[in-house]
């Protein structure tokens, strides 16, 4: 497996036994694992690390990640699914199920916010719709861009795009191509 430099190894949370045709969810997916195989091989798992050195404030590169999340994974972000408006706390059943949602949206909450979620969603958003990410965190594309055309794997990210490259932009780094 894809290691860093310490020997740990990184497990990607997803069923690669895809078929064709691939569902948009599955390709969704899978853009978002490729985000977190990035962010783990710059070595960047959380947001101090990615923006260390950058001059960038923690609170304005996280919202901005989090606006890109929200646009990337409308549905984990979907707070009326845990509506508990319709149920009866004065019932044993509606307070039991009024603690089980409440738990399962303080659980999805925590999950969102992570870093490496964050990271990810940002990676994708720049990969799968580079435009709309740059105008949703302006900053954060700025200094994702810096990093993965300084990184040691910025060449091989290029080589898979060399046949849709113009010729004198072979040299460019991956996010400098004419297609992002």
């Amino acid at each position: 497996g894809l290691g860093d430099p310490s020997g740990d190894k990184l497990t990607l949370g997803m069923n690669l036994g895809l078929l064709e045709p691939y569902s948009q969810k599955e390709m969704e997916t899978l853009s978002h694992e490729l985000g977190h195989l990035i962010h783990f091989q710059l070595a960047k798992n959380t947001i101090p690390e990615f923006i260390k050195d950058s001059g960038l404030e923690l609170g304005v590169v996280t919202k901005e990640m989090a606006e890109v999340s929200k646009y990337m994974r409308p549905d984990l972000w979907d707070d009326k699914k845990y509506s508990t408006a319709n149920l009866d706390p004065d019932t044993p059943a509606g307070e039991s199920e009024i603690d089980r949602i409440n738990e399962l949206h303080a659980k999805t909450v925590s999950y969102r916010m992570k870093d490496v979620e964050l990271l990810a969603d940002l990676i994708k958003g720049y990969l799968t719709n580079p435009k709309l990410t740059k105008e949703l965190a302006p900053e954060s594309s700025k200094l994702l861009k810096n990093l993965v055309n300084k990184s040691w794997f910025s060449h091989i990210l290029l080589l898979a795009k060399a046949d849709i490259l113009p010729p004198n932009n072979i040299d460019a780094g991956l996010l400098d191509t004419a297609t992002i």
